[in-house]
């Protein structure tokens, strides 16, 4: 856990940003340029490089939440309210993990919001722990006979409801020091394989 930075400010990039607006990164990254301008700040300290899918790498913005809402104080309502939505989402799960809030399972759920958030660059550096929603997410589709996985928020009840024994599963495995590659041969094997998981029972 302590590879999520909890001491450091919470920050959305500008890759988020437009994905949350449905608006074109380089039109988010147009208006935050105007918006430093207008203000007179230099955009180096804010200014960042990722490596996209094509290998070609490209610029990007990290913005604390005032510039946030300021560069999007002309979007739309619906737009403006989902940014909202989601700084307070990050505020109650930096809150969860800081003062350890609720159960593990909770604390795995605010790791992954989390990390949704983080730059590309810090990305890169976090554990494979992060990875536990993707692949909770996994097994449980495939349970179901699903092709491709299904993110929590689009699972119907007896899909969220199996889903939670599998994530208690992983929590109770990562708990007793097992590798990532390990907790996930063990949960394939007990869950798609029928058989029974002796180091979680």
């Amino acid at each position: 856990m302590n590879l999520i930075q909890l001491n450091k400010p919470l920050s959305m990039s500008s890759l988020e940003i437009a994905e949350l607006t449905g608006k074109q990164h380089k039109d988010v990254l147009y208006d935050i340029r105007n918006m430093f301008e207008h203000l007179e700040i230099s955009t180096a300290e804010f200014s960042a490089m990722y490596k996209a899918q094509n290998n070609q790498f490209y610029e990007y913005f990290e913005l604390n939440e005032e510039y946030t809402l300021t560069v999007t104080s002309g979007y739309s309502v619906i737009q403006r309210n989902k940014l909202i939505k989601q700084w307070q989402s990050m505020r109650n799960a930096l809150d969860t993990l800081r003062y350890r809030k609720d159960d593990k399972v909770a604390q795995i759920e605010a790791m992954a919001l989390i990390h949704k958030f983080l730059s590309p660059k810090d990305k890169q550096r976090t554990y494979p722990f992060m990875n536990a929603n993707k692949l909770v997410n996994k097994i449980t589709s495939l349970l179901f006979g699903m092709n491709t996985t299904i993110h929590k928020k689009d699972m119907t009840l007896p899909m969220l409801e199996r889903r939670t024994h599998v994530l208690n599963d992983f929590v109770k495995l990562f708990e007793m020091e097992f590798s990532y590659d390990r907790i996930k041969a063990l949960l394939f094997e007990k869950y798609l394989h029928k058989t029974l998981l002796r180091e979680v029972a």
